[in-house]
């Protein structure tokens, strides 16, 4: 859009942009196509790395159904690796906070006034924190999203920076709440009953991340 703009108008670099769209959308068709049935051209290409023969009609028929079955597992393998990251399964660092002074002081009373001061983050926030992650990783780097836990409720943060929180995760009590927030940073809790309740949230989440950027 910059580019359609009067002062930064350039008709040359606005042809090449269409010409690159117009190829590129050409070339994401033809993979396609390719990826759907394999051609004899796409099956001898991959097959010559691996085979190093005559490419008779029974070896393109042999590496035909091979060729797609390779193309799919490789699909397959790449959306794994993007959840896997995604969902931080291997990797949950888990810090704690401070209370803040200006925090509800009626976080301990939800919390079933235990007069224990020991933090124990539960599988229930880790899971819900993986969800976060999952929901935010179509804006921002799932690595960025960190958690850090507190007494009244666990705090899910953009760069590790409790200036960036993007929710936070009332858990501690039998109603469960979601703390979104708005453009102000006013938090508001909002009932969940499953963790799968936190999808609903799943644009207030994607938005507070855009704000946070």
């Amino acid at each position: 859009l910059q580019k359609l703009t009067k002062p930064a108008f350039d008709l040359d670099s606005i042809a090449s942009s269409a010409e690159e769209l117009k190829y590129v959308g050409a070339l994401k068709r033809a993979v396609g196509d390719e990826f759907k049935e394999p051609s004899d051209e796409f099956v001898k290409l991959l097959a010559s790395h691996v085979y190093e023969g005559a490419f008779y009609a029974s070896v393109m028929e042999k590496f035909r159904p091979l060729v797609a079955k390779a193309l799919k597992q490789y699909l397959s393998d790449q959306v794994n690796d993007r959840l896997k990251t995604a969902l931080g399964a291997d990797d949950i660092k888990i810090d704690t906070i401070e209370p803040d002074a200006n925090e509800e002081t009626n976080d301990e009373d939800e919390s079933g006034g235990n007069d224990d001061d020991g933090i124990v983050t539960t599988e229930e926030e880790i899971a819900g924190y993986r969800i976060i992650k999952a929901i935010a990783c179509s804006d921002v780097d799932p690595e960025r999203v960190t958690m850090r836990d507190a007494k009244g409720y666990c705090a899910i943060f953009l760069d590790d920076n409790n200036r960036k929180p993007i929710v936070r995760l009332y858990f501690n009590t039998k109603q469960k709440y979601l703390g979104v927030f708005d453009e102000n940073k006013n938090c508001e809790r909002m009932p969940i009953d499953t963790l799968n309740g936190i999808y609903a949230y799943s644009e207030q989440i994607r938005e507070e991340v855009r704000r946070l950027l």
